[in-house]
């Protein structure tokens, strides 16, 4: 079998960086580009990001404010260090035939300006690679992509911005350039707040919420707000008439631009939220196929114990032990119902609750009656609504798992109440040995999340309190009729 050739191959990377190194020495026409050093100081940040610091501070734990602090100080310091090399070598493009002169403050704009377009090119290429890695190695569609392509765009957006008038040259204007650059990011943040406010806050929190009166009226006044700071900022001193009357032709177009933006951001986000809604419904019926699969696997030792249960049953029948047969016979139910019920998608809510009783029947023969308490205000609605089954055992299992202790003082406290077609669930628990609880308890719940999420969408509310003296879960659910 011959080699192949990986991703992460040193001889795939120096292929790659002189393939690009090649396009841009014979098609990009600009001293930055085909100066060596650019291209040592851009490689060494690039590695130093995606072997440092991305696995470091983005890959478990999102400490973003810690990355992008380092990742800037890298490619600072890298591009510092080349500047000074480049200027005391008269290397393009920092020096310039004609003008070895330059000021302190000329020097510090073309420093920025190195180091704002590297910061262009390594940050979207170190998430690129990063994501190119998790898919080719790992098989996992990662946030990278999405990551370098936001700031690839902004990026692009700030330049264009800048070579838009007024045309203020570094050289000849450096205090008018510096106050350019600086209104111009400024602007361009309030371009973009009709971006990511409305596809992160207003859309999630208020239309979706049907909210919609609330939602035009944030519009409104994010447009009212930014068309008055961009007039304000056009009236500054600094404009001359001139100036001030192009700038202010051009707050319409930025009202178009804004309009265009804000498109952008629907179809982004309801984009984003469809493909979320498929991968978690992918992932849930996988999971839902493997459960079933792993059900099937084992269904002929519980018809077994089953039917031994059964012969058991008769033969304390024979003896007379009504204790005994009680609870055979509510064990036999409880098998019964996962056997046979819960092979539906829904049942009626008032077999789910028997099933729920006849096991916390069977945990009282071993914890002290006193200290459990169940409430079940329901009515005859309970056999017309249907709810999907095993879908509160969890909880209940929980609670008597971690709850009841024969040498500390214990409780459990559960309450069901139905109210038209509003199902109320509460439990709060004693805990006991908290450590084991939390980690115990973890993959159960969130099984039981994503059931909620799957099949009652917006139509659920699930709280989960951990305190020192308990535990305790708040389940509504809105259930459909038989």
């Amino acid at each position: 079998m011959q080699p192949v050739l990986k991703f992460t191959s040193p001889i795939v990377h120096i292929l790659l960086w002189l393939l690009g190194y090649s396009v841009a020495f014979f098609f990009i026409p600009k001293p930055f580009f085909s100066n060596p050093a650019v291209w040592v100081t851009i490689i060494i940040a690039f590695y130093l990001n995606v072997y440092w610091l991305i696995p470091k501070y983005l890959n478990e734990e999102k400490h973003w404010l810690r990355y992008l602090t380092l990742a800037l100080t890298v490619i600072v310091a890298v591009t510092t260090i080349e500047f000074i090399l480049d200027y005391s070598l008269q290397f393009v493009p920092v020096y310039i035939e004609g003008k070895t002169q330059k000021t302190l403050l000329e020097s510090i704009l073309l420093l920025w300006g190195m180091i704002f377009l590297k910061t262009l090119i390594v940050l979207p290429l170190s998430f690129l690679f990063q994501f190119a890695k998790d898919l080719m190695l790992w098989k996992k569609v990662s946030v990278f992509a999405e990551i370098s392509l936001h700031i690839l765009i902004i990026g692009m957006l700030y330049l264009f911005s800048m070579m838009a008038p007024p045309h203020w040259a570094p050289e000849l204007d450096p205090f008018l350039f510096i106050f350019k650059a600086g209104y111009k990011l400024f602007i361009l943040a309030i371009n973009l707040s009709f971006f990511y406010l409305n596809a992160f806050w207003l859309i999630p929190q208020l239309l979706v919420k049907r909210r919609y009166t609330r939602y035009f009226i944030a519009l409104l006044l994010l447009f009212a707000i930014s068309i008055t700071l961009e007039f304000g900022i056009y009236h500054l001193p600094v404009f001359s008439p001139d100036q001030i009357s192009v700038l202010m032709h051009t707050i319409r177009v930025d009202a178009i631009f804004k309009l265009l933006i804000l498109l952008i951001s629907f179809l982004y986000r309801f984009s984003k939220d469809w493909f979320e809604h498929e991968e978690q419904k992918t992932r849930l019926e996988s999971d839902k196929l493997s459960a079933e699969l792993d059900l099937l696997k084992f269904q002929i030792h519980p018809h077994f114990l089953f039917n031994t249960l059964n012969n058991i049953y008769s033969l304390a029948m024979q003896e007379d032990s009504p204790k005994t047969v009680r609870s055979l016979g509510k064990l036999g139910g409880i098998m019964h119902y996962m056997l046979e019920e819960c092979q539906q998608t829904y049942v009626s809510l008032s077999q789910e609750l028997e099933y729920l009783q006849q096991y916390i029947d069977l945990q009282q023969l071993r914890a002290d009656q006193n200290n459990i308490t169940v409430n079940m205000d329901i009515d005859g609605k309970a056999g017309i609504l249907k709810i999907a089954p095993m879908l509160l055992i969890a909880f209940v299992e929980n609670a008597f798992k971690h709850g009841i202790s024969m040498r500390e003082p214990s409780f459990i406290n559960l309450k069901i109440a139905i109210s038209a077609n509003e199902f109320y669930f509460n439990i709060a628990n004693a805990v006991h040995q908290r450590k084991q609880v939390l980690n115990g308890t973890g993959l159960g719940l969130k099984n039981v999340q994503r059931r909620l999420m799957m099949l009652y969408p917006q139509r659920h509310t699930l709280i989960i309190e951990e305190k020192n003296q308990g535990f305790k879960v708040s389940l509504t659910i809105r259930l459909d009729e038989v």
